[in-house]
């Protein structure tokens, strides 16, 4: 073999050009097949370590079990004792589960069993979060104590607003504030109809019904302490221990060993106003610095002149966490609660504390040492015309009462309407005599009615140009009357306020006195004897329809409604034993008595 034949042999074979694009195109196909794997092995809640998006909160499963909807499977799937969920996911907890939520800036919500929250919106800051969600049913724990995250919680009936603090919310409308103040807004089909501020050891419970009545106008008590119930549930007590806090002996030998029976708070209802019992507080005498100067808000503001167009009108505000107590004009308020925040007072020609001309009311301040603010000042200007207008209205209305009562064995058919106005319910419009203490006051009024009125009351939740109206006659809301003949005068007026036509009805509510008005005690226990580490709580229970009045330890409570069959009232408890008898007045009769002990153990 010559030279050239053996470079020949030694000559490194002439690759093609699909040699080169082989190792190239395993190398891809090899990364497709890891990042489809990953994908799918992701959406199964098998991985997601790496997320796509930095906006993401950790989901740990404490009990039971619970499902999410992701975006990308849009359905509901079963999940692992842990997973990441980022904006726009869900999260449901079965009827055994509780799963807890933490987010990047160390704020921790839980949700218990049975409840479905969803992620609205998650931005991180500088090291603080801006959320907002959407608990669709259940309960929701939120704790962001110490740090500064801005957290909007929503519910069918409530949307509460939180920087920092400990609260809790339950489906679909109950909050309680452990730490901090909450912002409140109560809402009626998604709209805020009021908004409140929920202050530490505060409670709101609202339903349907009371979000009616607000939205109507009726100025309606939602704030109250936070109830004992609430704080030995089986719910609050676990919070409290993964939150760290203390819990007294009993209670701690109890979450040891904790049942799945919670206490359920939404079942509670609390609309109406609780008696205030006066505790008696020993002044500081280092405390010589008085409370901040009321705020007004309510017809108008601190130093406003205000043209009424009624011959009633309430006065609200807010007052800072540590007065005690609220006057107006030398009167001390009786419904307002020691730090809930917020006051309100009613001038009403019928009170006498209203009149023709210039009403000037002074609100302040008053803390615990008897320190008083400086007076908030607001003017309420009463023109003669109105007065004169709401006189003839009520003679009307009398003439009217007068009339349909003369036969109050046989009542007569309803006054004819006029004007297009008619009421078809109750009793399809005809007067009625009835024991029933609740009525929903409908009808029709013409086409172009911008405003109804009933009884001289605008309806707040009639909207111009509608054509039916609902007005709730009951005796909880104190618009219908036991033993009495209540006439309903429904007017409808034009945008230029001419009276387009009027109807009217009476409803004649026997005060009988027959059948058992004896009481019941339901809360704090229905037990003869309970304990309890708070100095205040209330306790309540049910009476007879037809019971007048209602006495604890013979001291009259002044805000029970005849005919609503239930009592409340806060009491204030001192160390030891403390023993409240319950009775009844029915027809100047004593009803049977029934008694309590609460141990109260400071």
């Amino acid at each position: 073999m010559n030279y050239y034949q053996y470079q020949y042999h030694q000559r490194t074979p002439r690759r093609k050009g699909s040699d080169y694009i082989k190792p190239f195109l395993v190398i891809f196909i090899f990364l497709a097949i890891l990042f489809f794997g990953w994908r799918l092995l992701s959406s199964q809640f098998l991985d997601k370590t790496e997320p796509l998006s930095t906006e993401k909160v950790f989901i740990e499963i404490e009990s039971g079990s619970a499902k999410a909807m992701t975006a990308s499977s849009g359905e509901w799937k079963n999940i692992p004792s842990s997973i990441y969920l980022y904006e726009g996911e869900k999260i449901r907890t079965l009827s055994d589960g509780r799963v807890t939520l933490s987010f990047s800036d160390d704020t921790v919500m839980r949700l218990d069993k049975g409840s479905e929250l969803e992620l609205l919106r998650i931005e991180t800051t500088a090291g603080a979060s801006r959320l907002r969600l959407k608990l669709n049913e259940g309960k929701l724990w939120s704790n962001a104590e110490g740090g500064a995250a801005q957290i909007v919680v929503e519910a069918d009936l409530v949307s509460t607003a939180q920087t920092g603090g400990i609260f809790s919310i339950s489906s679909p409308g109950s909050v309680y504030v452990l730490s901090g103040n909450a912002k409140t807004d109560i809402l009626e089909n998604g709209n805020a109809v009021k908004q409140v501020t929920v202050g530490v050891g505060q409670q709101l419970v609202v339903d349907e019904g009371l979000v009616l009545s607000l939205s109507e106008g009726l100025d309606k008590e939602v704030l109250f302490a936070v109830d004992d119930l609430f704080k030995t549930s089986n719910w609050y007590r676990w919070n409290r221990q993964k939150d760290g806090g203390v819990l007294d002996e009993k209670m701690e030998s109890e979450a040891n060993d904790i049942e799945d029976v919670d206490a359920p708070a939404e079942e509670e209802t609390l609309d109406e106003p609780e008696e205030v019992v006066e505790e008696e507080v020993e002044a500081d005498p280092n405390d010589n610095e008085p409370p901040s100067k009321p705020q007004i808000e309510k017809p108008g503001q601190n130093d406003d002149v205000v043209d009424l167009e009624d011959v009633e009108q309430m006065i609200s505000g807010s007052v800072s966490d540590d007065t005690y107590t609220v006057i107006v004009n030398d009167y001390r308020l009786t419904q307002y609660k020691p730090g809930s925040g917020t006051f309100s007072y009613y001038a009403k020609v019928a009170y006498d504390n209203l009149e023709v001309g210039e009403n000037v009311y002074e609100v302040i301040a008053e803390d615990k040492s008897g320190n008083q603010s400086k007076a908030a000042k607001i003017t309420l200007v009463l023109p003669q015309e109105v007065y004169d207008e709401a006189q003839e209205d009520q003679a009307a209305d009398s003439a009217t009462e007068e009339a349909s009562s003369s036969d109050s064995a046989s009542p007569a058919p309803a006054a004819e309407s006029s004007g297009g106005v008619t009421i078809t319910s109750p009793n399809n419009g005809e007067n009625l005599v009835t024991s029933e203490t609740s009525f929903e006051i409908k009808g029709t009024v013409p086409s172009g009615t911008a405003k109804v009125l009933v009884n001289g009351y605008q309806l707040q939740a009639f909207e111009e140009g509608g054509t039916t109206f609902l007005y709730r006659a009951n005796t909880t809301l104190k618009t219908l009357e036991i033993g009495s003949v209540n006439t309903y005068t429904v007017k409808a007026y034009g945008e230029s306020g001419s009276l387009l036509g009027s109807a009217t009805i009476s409803i004649d509510v026997e005060s009988g006195g027959a059948g058992n008005g004896d009481p019941t005690i339901t809360m704090p226990s229905a037990e003869g004897n309970y304990s309890t580490t708070l100095d205040q709580l209330v306790i309540g229970g049910t009476i007879g329809k037809w019971v007048d009045m209602v006495y604890v330890n013979d001291v009259k409570i002044n805000d029970y409604i005849p005919g609503s069959e239930e009592w409340k009232k806060t009491v204030t408890l001192s160390p030891g034993a403390n023993s409240y008898t319950v009775y009844g007045m029915m027809d100047g009769s004593k009803t049977a008595s029934v008694s309590i002990t609460i141990n109260y153990q400071n």
